[in-house]
This record gives C-alpha cells, sequence and structure tokens, in this order.
C-alpha cells in the first residue's frame, strides 16, 4: 500500500507563508470517488484549492487556497487570519 505524503512548498512573491502539498494514491475508482466527495463538502463550506492529478490527488493548500482560514503563529500564541 502506497502512503500518503505530505510537503511544505517555498513561497512566492505575492504570498509569504508555505504552501501544504498533500500527495494522496488513488488505487482504485472507489477511492477516488470518495476523495471527490470529500473535496466537493469542503467546497460546500467554502474551502476551496488546487488538486491535481497524475497516478494519485494532488491537494495543494497554497496561494489558491480560498476561504476563512487562519494559521498559528507560535512566536504571538495565537492563530492569524491569513488573507489571500
Amino acid at each position: 500500500m502506497k502512503k500518503v505524503k505530505y510537503f511544505w512548498k517555498k513561497t512566492t512573491v505575492n504570498d509569504k507563508y508555505p504552501g501544504l502539498c498533500i500527495n494522496i494514491p488513488v488505487e482504485n475508482i472507489k477511492k477516488m470517488e470518495k476523495l471527490s466527495e470529500i473535496e466537493k463538502l469542503l467546497r460546500e463550506i467554502g474551502i476551496d484549492f488546487d488538486t491535481g492529478y497524475s497516478g494519485s490527488r494532488d491537494w495543494e493548500f497554497d496561494w489558491s487556497l480560498s476561504g476563512e482560514h487562519y494559521i498559528f503563529d507560535e512566536k504571538k500564541g495565537k492563530y492569524l487570519r491569513i488573507k489571500r
């Protein structure tokens, strides 16, 4: 069984926060259908992001992430709203 991979993308000039990429192996159509259901539910609550497929499903939480979201700032000890 292949494992899910997580990695951080470098920031871009327009975005000071790193992007999180999640690479999810897809062994069969049922798994892809479930991932599509999850993506649809996230969009319904206002969270959208880039997706892709190249033998596995890619989710990219980077500059393309939309919706209301926060990042925890350890130095300040609080959550900060990300405005993109």
